[in-house]
């Protein structure tokens, strides 16, 4: 750690592990980093607050939570927000691929960076008594959790839908239960609201999962021939004998 006035562990992500791999993930969906002071902000929503304090204690920070007053569709909103400054965090997330989007390996197949990830972007609820579950990104990180689901989670086959950096997966269902269990079951470190949703959309009861009905079928030829089964057939079907 860097003798200054504001502490900060320099180092607190510098090896992957449940923790560092979460904020890791959350940052990238819900943060900012700036080039040029190579600080690093994040802001939420007042409901949100006791999340901004978990970051802090794991970045084992003095650094000052303060209030967000703002307008959002004509509406006064009042959130909290962290800025803090480290140039080997800010180092250590450009190596992760945050600014070229080509994320680290390691990174990619961890279920506790994609739990970061969905709480910082995604939608977790239940419409019509099905989990529904929605992570909206830029096209380049939506196929690379894509990726990641579909090994993870054979049935999902969801794709990406939108273009440029407003693009979105979206599961309903079996799919959708099963991503929520892979990402929170048994996790320890999430967003309490999330994980408690998820936690209660994980024990709900589904029906099984029906095969897709078949495409009937007819033979469009039977009639081309005179046989006695197709004469039988015509006079049954047009003189009822």
């Amino acid at each position: 750690m860097m003798n200054r006035k504001k502490r900060i562990d320099d180092f607190a992500f510098s090896r992957i592990n449940e923790f560092s791999a979460y904020w890791s993930g959350f940052l990238l969906a819900d943060g900012y980093m700036n080039p040029k002071t190579k600080q690093i902000f994040l802001q939420l929503a007042q409901k949100d607050r006791n999340h901004i304090y978990k970051l802090r204690e794991f970045l084992r920070t003095n650094y000052k939570i303060g209030r967000h007053d703002g307008i959002r569709r004509g509406t006064k909103t009042f959130g909290i927000r962290i800025v803090f400054y480290s140039p080997i965090i800010y180092q250590t997330f450009i190596g992760y691929g945050f600014k070229s989007n080509k994320l680290n390996r390691r990174l990619c197949n961890n279920r506790h960076f994609w739990r970061g990830v969905v709480d910082g972007d995604g939608h977790l609820g239940i419409t019509n008594g099905k989990p529904r579950f929605t992570l909206v990104g830029t096209k380049s990180i939506l196929a690379v959790f894509l990726k990641f689901a579909k090994k993870k989670v054979p049935i999902l086959e969801a794709n990406i839908s939108g273009h440029g950096s407003i693009c979105a997966v979206q599961s309903a269902g079996r799919p959708a239960q099963a991503i929520m269990k892979l990402l929170y079951q048994g996790s320890k470190v999430h967003l309490n609201r999330k994980k408690d949703l998820a936690e209660r959309i994980i024990l709900l009861p589904l029906p099984s999962r029906t095969a897709k009905p078949r495409r009937r079928e007819i033979d469009e030829t039977a009639f081309n021939y005179v046989t006695d089964e197709s004469a039988y057939w015509i006079g049954y079907i047009f003189f009822g004998v």
